[in-house]
């Protein structure tokens, strides 16, 4: 009948269709691109970025299952195409010296999209919740 020649019905279709496809792309890249001058360990939604210096290792470590944003809008008021995933997940630093058993670990998180802006200085990218040794 006149239920499945709805064209309402024929949109949702495509549009889940496209979804579909979009999480069967995702599932076939398995790790994350790589960044430069470190080495990366993904483990289910546990990202480990290392890299060496001299004696020293530093850590970045973060959880990106739950953490996506499918829009925002720039510091023009303008939004951005819902196409654009973007995660600010909290993350942590650990420094590791060869041989010593303390490490700085340092939790930090993404300054919310909404703090405001007091002066025009280069607004922060994350913030330092705690530091430990």
């Amino acid at each position: 009948t006149s239920l499945f020649r709805c064209n309402p019905n024929q949109n949702m279709v495509q549009f889940l269709d496209e979804e579909i496809q979009g999480e069967r792309n995702l599932q076939t890249s398995s790790e994350p691109p790589p960044i430069e001058g470190f080495t990366s360990k993904f483990e289910q939604g546990r990202v480990t970025l290392s890299k060496s210096l001299g004696d020293e290792t530093v850590e970045v470590i973060f959880n990106i299952t739950n953490t996506v944003d499918s829009a925002s809008e720039d510091a023009d008021g303008a939004e951005e195409s819902a196409d654009e995933m973007i995660s600010k997940p909290p993350f942590t630093v650990e420094v590791k010296r060869t041989g010593q058993q303390n490490r700085l670990v340092i939790a930090c998180d993404f300054v919310p999209d909404e703090m405001p802006k007091d002066s025009e200085e280069e607004p922060d990218l994350f913030m330092i919740n705690e530091v430990a040794f």
